[in-house]
């Protein structure tokens, strides 16, 4: 499972990566993450997925230390330093280490880490024969356009689909389908295409 990966501004194998005991994103889940694909060594949608995780940062009041271009460079240099080709770069940025009080000051340095994990996006059955899904109240918080870490929610649901021997969790409120547990969800209405509300909608 050893692999490169980026914290807090140095690339190291991940045998050596240390992350403090009372980080806010471990107490609190206070933090924030994206996840991009990776089909043949290149990322997919990344300027999409670094806007969000600025507007996500913005929305919570996390400063990021690393711009956009340098965002994309840590990316391409995960991807290439562990000679992925297919699967994600997963990035996540917490408030960082502080004593354990639910507010937060100014002075806490936020925690940067991200690595990669190879994953079948392109390949196997599910892509010919579909999978199978169960239905399951959406139970997350109403920012659900904050791509926060705190995704106890979502384990749950996906637990609870697995053990009904589904593939994905559909979630839904007020009868209407929200997202899947960890898969977005599109419906082809005619010649319409509808999906989620794609930023706050409360």
């Amino acid at each position: 499972m050893n692999r490169t990966i980026y914290l807090n501004g140095e690339f190291l194998g991940s045998d050596f990566a240390k992350v403090s005991l009372f980080d806010r994103g471990l107490l609190f889940g206070d933090g924030i993450y994206e996840v991009t694909a990776v089909v043949g060594g290149r990322l997919l949608d990344f300027a999409l997925h670094i806007d969000r995780l600025f507007r996500s940062a913005d929305d919570i009041g996390l400063p990021l230390s690393i711009s956009k271009p340098e965002w994309r460079e840590l990316h391409e240099r995960l991807v290439c330093s562990n000679g992925l080709t297919e699967g994600i770069v997963y990035v996540q940025v917490t408030r960082g280490a502080a004593e354990r009080e639910f507010t937060f000051g100014q002075s806490v340095t936020p925690l940067i880490f991200g690595f990669t994990q190879e994953k079948h996006l392109c390949t196997g059955d599910r892509l010919q024969k579909g999978i199978s899904t169960e239905l399951v109240d959406d139970l997350r918080w109403k920012r659900r356009d904050i791509k926060s870490t705190s995704l106890l929610a979502q384990v749950l649901a996906k637990q609870h689909a697995s053990l009904k021997g589904a593939a994905e969790a559909l979630l839904h409120e007020n009868g209407i389908i929200t997202e899947g547990g960890s898969t977005s969800v599109f419906a082809v209405d005619r010649d319409s295409v509808m999906c989620a509300c794609l930023v706050n909608c409360r």
